[in-house]
């Protein structure tokens, strides 16, 4: 069994996990965060360097098989539940959140995870997950190469709609890449205009992927499919 020190920073948008196996680690961290940190606190709201005012969360959970770290979607709660891998990856269709998954024992004794509605970014998990669907680090084998002169020619058609619809959106907006019923990839991207060139580099590394551009506020305003798996 393991203890870890926590430190959430919540607003109604985004949280931001941190996690450590020591705990003066953790009080170092707390103390950069605002000078009346302490462990303890549940929801008091702070000023903080980096992300503003926020409501801070602090304390220590005994972790024996894994931390399951989340926030659900409609309520907006951050839940930790200690499980195995198994029985994490079991539950996540029951789940309407976003989060990640830690081994008891922090790899280089701490780890972190900031989620936005858009999706999450966790350094230290094993695994994260976006509505359902894991997200893990692996590399892909293109079986499924297009000829150069045809990859240019459909870029060129598509370029003109994918700006059209990126116009329409509110930003940052996120490109997701789906394999199947799996997200793989997700990024972020700032402007109207970086929008096509993102897309068309995500689908020369993902041919055979559906690649969604989700507005900020979640709408799916363009689909660019992928080809056909043979």
């Amino acid at each position: 069994m393991a203890k870890i020190f926590y430190i959430h920073l919540k607003d109604e948008k985004q949280v931001m996990g941190y996690f450590f196996n020591d705990k003066r680690k953790a009080e170092k961290e707390g103390s950069g965060i605002n000078d009346d940190f302490e462990f303890g606190l549940n929801g008091v709201t702070m000023g903080t360097p980096t992300f503003g005012r926020k409501d801070v969360y602090s304390g220590e959970i005994d972790i024996k098989k894994g931390l399951l770290f989340y926030r659900e979607r409609l309520t907006g709660e951050v839940k930790m539940e200690d499980m195995s891998e198994e029985d994490a990856k079991s539950i996540l269709e029951e789940i309407d959140g976003v989060g990640a998954y830690f081994p008891a024992k922090l790899k280089s004794g701490q780890s972190s995870a900031y989620i936005k509605r858009q999706g999450v970014n966790a350094k230290g998990a094993l695994w994260s997950f976006y509505y359902g669907n894991i997200l893990e680090n692996k590399k892909m084998t293109m079986k499924h190469i297009k000829l150069f002169e045809q990859f240019i020619n459909e870029s060129k058609v598509n370029k003109g709609k994918i700006h059209k619809a990126a116009k329409q959106a509110s930003y940052p907006v996120t490109l997701v890449v789906i394999d199947g019923k799996e997200v793989c990839h997700q990024e972020l991207v700032e402007t109207p205009m970086a929008v096509p060139a993102a897309v068309s580099v995500l689908k020369d590394k993902y041919p055979n992927c559906k690649i969604h551009v989700e507005s900020k506020d979640g709408e799916v305003v363009f689909v660019q499919e992928g080809l056909t798996k043979g």
